[in-house]
C-alpha cells in the first residue's frame, strides 16, 4: 500500500509541476522563506491533486507550509467497496474509512516534506458540511453525518474531538486555525466547485476572514478547483498542454494562474 501512494503522489506531482511551469512563468505564484501557506481541503486527496506543486514550491523556498484536511471523507461508499471488496451499510466501517484517508494523506504529505505536526484534521462530516453552513448554527440539534450516522467529531486525531457538527464550532476551528498560523497565502476549494464540501469550505472561511479581519495583515486567497463539468479537456495525461479553466468560469473575470 506504501509503494503504490508514494506512486500515486509522484505522477500526481509530476502532473502539478508540469502544469506549473508548462505556461508563461509570470503567470506562476511565487513563494519566499517568509510565506506561510495554509492548504485547505475539503477532503483527503484534495490537497494532493489540487495544490500538491504549490506544497512542493513552497517548500522548496523554505516557506511554512500548514494542510488542513476539512472532513475525513467518509461519506463515500464507492471508496469502501474500492478498499474493502465489499459492501457495507454500518456506520463504524465508514468511519474506520476515514481514518485509512487521514493515514494516507498523513503519508502522503510527510513524503512531500511537511512536517507531521502541520497536518490538521478536522473531521467534519463528509457530503454534509454545506447544509451545515446553510441551516446547524446556534443552539440547535447538530447535523448527523448520511453514512457515518455521527453528530459530532469522532476521530481520535481529529483537532476539536466531540465538536457538535454545527457552523458555530467549524467556524470556530478554522478561525483558531488562522490566528494562529497567520497565514499569508492560503489555498482553498473554488467556490464553484461542483461538490458541495468545496463550497462550504470557501464559505466558511469568507467569514472566518471577515471575523478576524484587522488582527493581522490579510493572507492572499488562491481557490483551486477539482471539480468541474466536462474538465479538464482532453482527458487523460498532457504534460504539453496549458491547463486552461473550465468552460464555466471562462466569462467569470476570475484570475486564472497556472
Amino acid at each position: 500500500m506504501r509503494r503504490i501512494i508514494l506512486a500515486i503522489i509522484f505522477c500526481i506531482f509530476l502532473v502539478s509541476y508540469s502544469h506549473a511551469y508548462a505556461g508563461n512563468l509570470k503567470d506562476s505564484i511565487d513563494f519566499t522563506k517568509n510565506d506561510r501557506v495554509l492548504i485547505l481541503a475539503p477532503h483527503p486527496d484534495d490537497e494532493a491533486i489540487g495544490a500538491c506543486g504549490v506544497i512542493q514550491r513552497a517548500l522548496e523556498q523554505n516557506a511554512k507550509v500548514r494542510v488542513v484536511c476539512y472532513t475525513n471523507g467518509d461519506n463515500n461508499e464507492l471508496a469502501f467497496i474500492v478498499y474493502e471488496k465489499r459492501l457495507t451499510f454500518k456506520k463504524g466501517e465508514f468511519l474506520h474509512m476515514g481514518e485509512v484517508r487521514r493515514r494516507e494523506t498523513m503519508h502522503a504529505m510527510v513524503s512531500l516534506g511537511v512536517n507531521p505536526s502541520d497536518i490538521i484534521f478536522l473531521g467534519y462530516p463528509d457530503f454534509g458540511t454545506l447544509e451545515i453552513f446553510t441551516k446547524y448554527w446556534g443552539n440547535v440539534k447538530p447535523y448527523q453525518g448520511l453514512l457515518t450516522r455521527a453528530s459530532k467529531v469522532s476521530y481520535r486525531e481529529a483537532m476539536s474531538v466531540g465538536a457538535l457538527y454545527t457552523g458555530n464550532n467549524i467556524l470556530k476551528d478554522i478561525e483558531k486555525i488562522i490566528a494562529g498560523f497567520k497565514p499569508t497565502k492560503i489555498f482553498v476549494s473554488h467556490p464553484g466547485d461542483i461538490n458541495r464540501d468545496h463550497k462550504s469550505l470557501y464559505l466558511f472561511l469568507q467569514v472566518a476572514l471577515w471575523d478576524l479581519e484587522g488582527k493581522f495583515q490579510s493572507p492572499r486567497v488562491f481557490p483551486y478547483i477539482i471539480h468541474a463539468a466536462h474538465w479538464p479537456v482532453p482527458r487523460g495525461y498532457h504534460p504539453e498542454l496549458e491547463l486552461k479553466k473550465p468552460g464555466s468560469l471562462a466569462n467569470s473575470g476570475i484570475e486564472w494562474k497556472n
